[in-house]
Formats: C-alpha cells, sequence, structure tokens
C-alpha cells in the first residue's frame, strides 16, 4: 500500500470527507474536540510552504464550525 499524494489528499477532504458524519460522530463533545493534524511526520509528504512544519503536530483548537477545521485541512494535507 502507497501513501497518497497530496492531490489525492486535497481530492478526499474537498470531495468525500463529510463534516455531518463528524458531527454526528462528537454530538456529545460539541464544543469540546480539539483536532490534531500531523503535516509530513511519517510520510515525508507536505505542501512545502510547511517544510519547517512537516515534523510538528498542529492542534486546531479555535474553530465556530466543523468546515473551518475541514478548511485547516485542506490547507494542511495531513
Amino acid at each position: 500500500m502507497r501513501y497518497s499524494t497530496l492531490q489525492e489528499r486535497k481530492q478526499f477532504y474537498t470531495e468525500e470527507f463529510d463534516t455531518r458524519k463528524v458531527a454526528e460522530w462528537l454530538e456529545e463533545h460539541k464544543g469540546k474536540a480539539k483536532f490534531a493534524v500531523i503535516i509530513g511526520r511519517h510520510t515525508k509528504i507536505y505542501p512545502q510552504k510547511y517544510r519547517e512544519d512537516a515534523s510538528t503536530t498542529i492542534i486546531i483548537d479555535e474553530y465556530q464550525r466543523l468546515s473551518e477545521v475541514r478548511d485547516d485541512i485542506i490547507e494542511f494535507l495531513p
């Protein structure tokens, strides 16, 4: 099995990632969930503009809607 490319990741998060299902899954933790995004620590695949952050963990904890989390994920392409 191979790692997905940045283009494949973007396509998944843009076209298939369903924030409604995430909201259902997190219903009892509404407003309290934090998301950890690991950009490229293990795969070494990451957007070049995040080269310096590729081995760190990004925490997404300030958002109003899950669509904002999705936008961040599309930006980082973990």
